[in-house]
């Protein structure tokens, strides 16, 4: 690299401040400017018009999505400079298997706010009229086998490693990030929210792009963790175990509110449901059980209750 200084865009869902800043450590001598466009959402328009307009004036272009989108392929195609570093919008399901987002079937949107991250289960609990005070039994390792909860790691690990290398990234980049993230443990804080040593680990592999000269191996991670301060999930005990991990049930939602052991969390649920939603209006969306079927797996249960 010459000693031009270049000026990077970062856009991604909600990874981009925590990648932006790690490329800042990583590339500090390099750049002049650093800047980022999250898009959250492809058919947000001002997102799109912000990006389409940052990328008349910058070098690189660091970017989960929405480079076929036609007004921003227009102001790639015009600024001759640019190169597009295509990465991956980190999801990992193998640590929070029963997360999942949540529709309203009868006003068609979904659940938001501090739940806009739910558990599947107490969804089907709170369907079916189940008593909080039984609900808890609901939790155990018998329900997680005949969910598959606790055998999500491989096919996790291997939606990952198709994204790395459809994005053009070579297999050994992919396992060089992937053993460095491991040793960190829990690498996630939910299902798409990854930890700032996971994005400082993929900032590694941008860096490398950007400027292949750069020294990686001394750094270790020294900022503050954006996504802290969002919604974080535990790692189920019976779970987080069968993953050679600590686990928990410490829940903090999304204001803030930290909820303390899987009784608390339950009531905490139910009252939620109670005041906004009715009975078996609340479906599953975007899990990776399918509604029904998640319903017949729950339905065929015969679990034992014990006071």
């Amino acid at each position: 690299m010459n000693d031009k200084k270049i000026k990077i865009l970062v856009s991604s869902n909600c990874q981009t401040g925590g990648l932006a800043s790690s490329l800042n450590v990583f590339l500090r001598n390099s750049i002049s400017s650093i800047d980022v466009a999250p898009l959250h959402h492809i058919n947000v328009e001002v997102e799109k018009l912000k990006i389409a307009q940052l990328l008349d004036d910058v070098d690189y272009w660091v970017t989960s999505y929405g480079w076929d989108i036609p007004e921003i392929k227009l102001s790639c195609e015009k600024n001759l400079k640019l190169k597009v570093i295509k990465i991956p919008a980190i999801s990992f399901s193998a640590f929070h298997p029963d997360l999942s987002y949540v529709l309203d079937k009868k006003s068609n949107k979904s659940l938001n706010g501090k739940f806009t991250y739910n558990s599947a289960i107490a969804i089907w609990l709170f369907n079916n009229n189940i008593d909080p005070s039984k609900a808890k039994y609901f939790y155990n390792q018998s329900t997680f086998n005949i969910l598959g909860y606790k055998n999500m790691w491989a096919p996790s690990a291997k939606r990952l490693l198709d994204q790395f290398i459809s994005l053009g990234f070579s297999p050994a980049e992919y396992h060089e990030f992937f053993n460095a993230i491991k040793r960190t443990g829990c690498f996630m804080h939910s299902v798409n929210h990854p930890k700032i040593t996971l994005l400082f680990e993929l900032a590694k592999l941008i860096a490398s792009r950007i400027n292949p000269s750069v020294k990686l191996d001394k750094l270790n991670t020294t900022i503050a963790d954006p996504l802290m301060g969002a919604s974080i999930w535990p790692v189920y005990p019976d779970i987080a175990y069968s993953l050679g991990i600590d686990g928990s049930y410490l829940w903090k939602l999304g204001d803030a509110k930290l909820i303390n052991g899987l009784d608390s969390f339950i009531l905490e649920s139910y009252s939620h449901y109670e005041n906004h939603h009715e009975r078996g209006d609340l479906q599953l969306h975007a899990f990776h059980i399918s509604h029904d079927k998640f319903n017949d797996m729950m339905s065929s249960l015969n679990v034992k209750v014990n006071h």
